[in-house]
């Protein structure tokens, strides 16, 4: 028996199994009154999105307060909730999930699958996975598809329109030194400068 205790919106979990963690009675939630009115697709997509929430709470929480060192399972544990999470779209999830296996990753595969999420995160345009995308196409350890240069910038510059720092960084200095193929272009090193003071409020 696991006894852990995690606050969240709309339940409260003290003691659970781990075989049969956040398994919460569909019946009983649907009739809940943050469902009435959904209609039964509606509530049974929003379980779903909140279960998987449930599952990235956990894993996160595990994680975060070290827990998960203390023991092979609990380790396992939160990674799987992680996994779960990710599996169900759900966008820190699929952050933190890629972001533990692309660098902390015990075998090559581990770190590809860790890319992977990470790349379902970036074709959602989020900024942090566009970021953390590139940085990852870039490291000659990791035996995946690499992408040419200007897929490259394309993945920094969407993260860089989003107030990403260190994509504007990057974006400045490819400019400024012919990076990635790029031509030296001291206004766009400029452009990205500015905006690169802009996000860090310098």
């Amino acid at each position: 028996m696991i006894v852990l205790s995690i606050k969240y919106d709309f339940i409260c979990l003290s003691h659970f199994r781990e075989s049969s963690i956040l398994e919460i009675d569909v019946a009983c939630y649907l009739k809940r009154p943050c469902f009435k009115g959904l209609g039964l697709v509606k509530g049974w997509s929003r379980y779903m999105k909140i279960k998987a929430l449930f599952h990235y709470y956990l894993g996160a929480s595990l994680f975060f307060s070290g827990v998960a060192s203390w023991h092979a399972k609990l380790h396992e544990l939160s990674m799987r909730q992680l996994q779960r999470a990710a599996q169900a779209d759900i966008e820190k999830a699929l952050l933190l999930i890629g972001q533990l296996l692309k660098y902390k990753g015990l075998t090559p595969y581990n770190k590809i699958v860790g890319v992977g999420y990470l790349k379902t995160l970036a074709d959602k345009d989020h900024a942090q996975g566009c970021f953390m995308l590139a940085e990852a196409y870039q490291d000659p350890e990791l035996i995946i598809e690499k992408i040419d240069a200007s897929q490259l910038v394309a993945l920094y510059e969407k993260a860089a329109q989003q107030g990403h720092i260190m994509a504007a960084l990057r974006l400045s200095r490819a400019y400024e030194q012919g990076l990635y193929e790029l031509t030296v272009d001291s206004e766009k090193a400029e452009y990205w400068h500015e905006k690169f003071f802009e996000a860090s409020n310098l």
